[in-house]
């Protein structure tokens, strides 16, 4: 768990050169988004993993509620699917998620519980155990 703040800072530092570095967009050229803001990070992350046993995508990264909830499975230490924490990092670096959130859940122990967080019209909550990895739900309110 230790490796998520430092991995989410260098995301955030490769996402924004591949974005143009943070370059102003005329305003009379963008047009409303048609993807929720959980849809373009993980379509910037890429596709779910397949099971090579079964064949289907593995249900590590979910979305719900018409694109407002995501749902991102760490793979723990007996799980046979889930995420690379490299992979958590990077999506939660597009939301671009606070250093202290980062911080609440890097330092989560299996005996803290549910934790939960929220900014910018996002609220997470999370647990973590060795087992399990780190289980976290995102929602967002809505458009902004």
């Amino acid at each position: 768990m230790r490796k998520l703040k430092t991995t989410v800072a260098v995301v955030a530092l490769l996402a924004m050169s591949a974005c143009g570095g943070g370059e102003a967009v005329d305003a009379a050229t963008t047009t409303e988004p048609t993807q929720t803001r959980f849809e373009r990070a993980l379509d910037f992350v890429g596709p779910p993993t397949t099971d090579s046993l079964t064949g289907r995508e593995s249900d590590e990264a979910v979305l719900g509620d018409g694109g407002y909830t995501l749902i991102l499975d760490h793979k723990g230490e007996r799980d046979r699917h889930g995420m690379s924490m490299e992979n958590i990092a990077e999506v939660l670096a597009l939301l671009d998620v606070p250093d202290s959130v980062v911080a609440q859940m890097d330092g989560t122990r299996a005996m803290d519980g549910r934790q939960s967080a929220e900014w910018d019209g996002i609220t997470a909550t999370w647990q973590y155990h060795p087992d399990s990895g780190l289980d976290l739900i995102l929602t967002d309110e809505g458009p902004q």
